[in-house]
């Protein structure tokens, strides 16, 4: 939208143009823990909400680099468009953030393996993911912004094994199952009581 503003200035009329207004654009993210209890070697979704809380459409070509726990590996391939950086492991990502209206969200769903046991330490620190934004908030040149922490409390537990010692339960027969089994039973000692006669 083009303002224009009039003003005075020694008696003469100024015209100021204001041009282009910025556009308001606004991208978070929002991860929901993973499914409790996590057990290492197992795998479980990254699944991040991205909402445009401004009041314009975001723009083409912005990006999220998402970086997840050590004890965790993103599994591959990645989704659609999403490059790894270089590491040991599948860690750090960036991917495209489809154009987004505003209020609305979109998901990108990473899932990834629990490598490596975290245990809730009761001390407030948890597992979480690092995200960081890049796109042109309406200045005109893309901006990366904050990087901020997402999601959690989330744990990754050792499967838990049956104690030694323990006795295993007996499977138990249903009433049918027992039925046939006494008819089974009786047949097969009629039977024995012939052959012995």
């Amino acid at each position: 939208m083009t303002v224009n503003k009039c003003t005075w200035a020694a008696g003469v009329v100024v015209a100021l143009w204001a041009g282009q207004a910025m556009a308001d654009v606004v991208l978070t993210a929002h991860l929901a823990p993973p499914t409790q209890p996590w057990y290492v070697n197992d795998t479980h979704d990254f699944a991040i909400t991205v909402t445009n809380s401004g009041t314009d459409p975001s723009p083409a070509g912005a990006s999220v680099y998402i970086a997840v726990p050590l004890e965790t590996e993103l599994v591959t391939p990645l989704p659609h468009g999403c490059v790894a950086r270089p590491s040991a492991l599948v860690q750090y990502v960036d991917c495209p953030v489809p154009v987004t209206a505003a209020g609305a969200s979109t998901t990108l769903t990473l899932p990834a393996t629990g490598l490596l046991v975290y245990e809730p330490p009761g001390n407030g620190m948890d597992l979480r993911v690092i995200t960081q934004f890049s796109y042109d908030n309406g200045s005109g040149a893309v901006q990366q912004f904050p990087a901020t922490y997402i999601g959690g409390p989330f744990y990754i537990v050792a499967r838990p094994t049956q104690p030694v010692g323990t006795v295993a339960p007996v499977p138990t027969l249903g009433g049918w199952a027992l039925g046939l089994l006494g008819a089974s039973l009786a047949a097969l000692g009629l039977r024995r009581k012939r052959q012995a006669a």
